[in-house]
């Protein structure tokens, strides 16, 4: 019987040399006649022996199959396979056997019809209702570093807040539209110029007292509560403290007019008939300068942002070190809501944990574009949310014209 080792002359010369030409590997060779036919495989990779066989390249997918591995998720090294072939006997004479081995592996994809996936995309229906589920959900209102007496005068604050309004009660109404029926105010902060806190000179940049500035703060705050407070079910507004409205250097962090501007609004709507069912959150005395709020299936933290010392880019970091602490529930929290920056930034700092610091409601931050370089655009930030999700964001602009230069 030949060997498959000739001089390529005759019969079984001809069928090497056609395998060789049809086969994906190298030249045939023969070790035995025949191995047994099995296979053997760990958890990522193995090898497979076919049964003998007079036909051209075996059906790897039936031969996976008769094994018990499924063809979806197994597949054949392609410059692995080796076939082994030689004559024998059969019922119908002589004839050419051939007995494939090659090295298999796990798929890292399974198979995919990707002429049948693009034609459904031609085929995809719109949803009724675009968007996610916003049935009970909650619309957010960031009202940061509003610095009422400061560059630009009071005046042009007033009217920076008053004709962003219209903007806030629109996109409010459309939240309601859409299920939103809960409504958060937040208020991050140096809402106040302030008067010899920060810096310096900075009692030559304002034109209000520090009671002016307070009382101003007040009554903007009370416009916007009236406003939106009626669209509804339930109201929450929580306030955390600012560097600017910070009475003395020599007091407590308690004793800051961001606070205070803020509990004044709560005594005047207590009294009141549209607003007495307004929920009221203020910082723990132990915790001083966050707040935590859950709504709507959301957990937040308000902060004002000058926790940290230095670039922006600090804030996902002093949050991982905060929440390994579980300082303020910053270990639950799904956003850290954040003022002082005077610049928008959003940014995902894990698994559905959203660092969000909002834009100032300022006249132009002279700290701000001396520090970088740069100018940040006045606007309040509102958005909605839902078990820890978060759609339509959207920064409400004063009207154009209206910001002092």
């Amino acid at each position: 019987m030949s060997t498959g080792r000739g001089n390529g002359k005759g019969k079984l010369g001809d069928a090497i040399k056609q395998i060789a030409a049809d086969s994906p590997t190298v030249s045939p060779h023969r070790d035995t006649p025949e191995e047994r036919p099995s296979v053997s495989r760990g958890v990522h990779d193995g090898t497979i022996v076919t049964p003998k066989t007079t036909d051209g390249d075996p059906d790897w997918d039936h031969m996976f199959s008769f094994w018990n591995l499924d063809p979806e998720l197994w597949e054949v090294v392609g410059d692995s396979i080796r076939v082994n072939s030689w004559e024998g006997p059969s019922a119908e004479g002589t004839v050419l056997y051939h007995q494939y081995k090659a090295q298999i592996r796990r798929r890292t994809t399974t198979k995919i019809d990707v002429d049948e996936l693009v034609a459904q995309i031609s085929k995809w229906k719109k949803p009724k209702q675009a968007g996610l589920p916003a049935e009970g959900s909650c619309f957010i209102v960031c009202a940061a570093d509003w610095q009422i007496g400061g560059r630009g005068g009071t005046e042009a604050a007033i009217a920076r807040v008053m004709t962003a309004l219209p903007e806030i009660v629109t996109r409010a109404k459309q939240a309601v539209k859409n299920g939103a029926d809960t409504l958060l105010v937040a208020s991050l902060g140096d809402i106040v110029e302030g008067f010899n806190t920060s810096y310096a000179n900075q009692p030559f940049t304002i034109d209000a007292t520090l009671s002016e500035q307070a009382r101003v703060a007040r009554h903007l705050m009370k416009e916007l509560l009236k406003a939106l407070v009626p669209l509804f079910r339930r109201v929450i507004v929580a306030g955390v403290r600012g560097n600017h409205g910070q009475k003395s250097k020599e007091s407590t962090p308690e004793d800051n007019v961001d606070l205070d501007y803020l509990e004044g609004v709560m005594e005047s709507c207590r009294e009141s008939a549209w607003g007495n069912h307004i929920e009221w959150l203020f910082p723990e005395p132990d915790v001083a300068s966050q707040v935590f709020v859950e709504v709507a299936g959301t957990y937040l933290v308000l902060a004002h942002g000058d926790e940290w010392r230095g670039s922006a880019d600090k804030g996902p970091q002093w949050w991982k070190n905060t929440a390994f602490q579980r300082h303020a529930n910053l270990d639950l929290a799904h956003f850290l809501l954040l003022g002082h920056r005077h610049h928008f930034r959003w940014q995902e700092c894990g698994e559905d944990r959203w660092l969000v610091q909002c834009p100032a409601m300022d006249g132009g931050s002279r700290w701000f574009a001396d520090g970088g370089g740069e100018k940040a655009k006045p606007g309040i930030l509102v958005f909605n949310t839902q078990g820890g999700r978060w759609w339509d964001s959207h920064i409400c602009a004063p009207t154009e014209g209206m910001v002092a230069q």
